[in-house]
């Protein structure tokens, strides 16, 4: 038997303006799911939806990434003003924001 477990929830998406593309994507799980057969027929119970131990079955809401930047990749960036650089991860980014010139405390901008 084929049973769908269908979770309402939410997706986060985080977009790096200065580099114009997305860095990361989050599903957020609700608490509400529902059950189908393969049909589609709504099913009242999840007895069939146990592992071989007698637990529901979890299976982790894994996103794909966006293609584009390898977001644990260092870039180099460099502040428009003075050209200080530093290395920084699109994760870095998608955390806290771009990173921000020690010398002259502006926004730097990827090299």
């Amino acid at each position: 038997m084929i049973v769908k477990k269908i979770t309402t929830g939410f997706v986060i998406q985080t977009f790096a303006t200065e580099q114009g593309v997305f860095v990361r994507q989050e599903f957020v799980a609700g608490d509400e799911c529902d059950y189908e057969d393969e049909d589609g027929s709504p099913l009242e119970t999840i007895d069939a939806f146990k592992d071989t131990k007698g637990k529901e079955a979890y299976l982790p809401f894994e996103m794909v990434q966006p293609g584009g930047p390898n977001p644990d990749l260092p870039y180099d960036w460099q502040c428009p003003i003075c050209m200080y650089e530093v290395k920084w991860t699109m994760n870095q980014v998608a955390d806290g924001g771009t990173p921000i010139c020690p010398e002259c405390d502006c926004d730097m901008k990827l090299a």
